[in-house]
């Protein structure tokens, strides 16, 4: 899974993440680990994830359960 970051006009692949499966709570993990690792946590504003279900979920998408995950 791509983890792209964009900031001032220019976007950086920061990882390319080996996810077990598709759920969102993989997805989660995978984009808290990352950020931590960049020391970004503090600087995003947005989030976007691609749009079906396992990562937009209202309970259980990637995006939701970001939000829970101390990133």
């Amino acid at each position: 899974m791509p983890i792209l970051v964009s900031g001032s006009g220019k976007e950086h692949l920061f990882a390319v993440e080996k996810i077990t499966n598709g759920t969102g709570a993989s997805q989660a993990i995978a984009v808290c680990e990352t950020l931590r690792e960049w020391n970004l946590t503090k600087r995003v504003t947005g989030i976007n994830f691609d749009t079906t279900a396992s990562n937009t979920g209202e309970e259980i998408g990637a995006c939701t359960l970001r939000k829970s995950l101390v990133c």
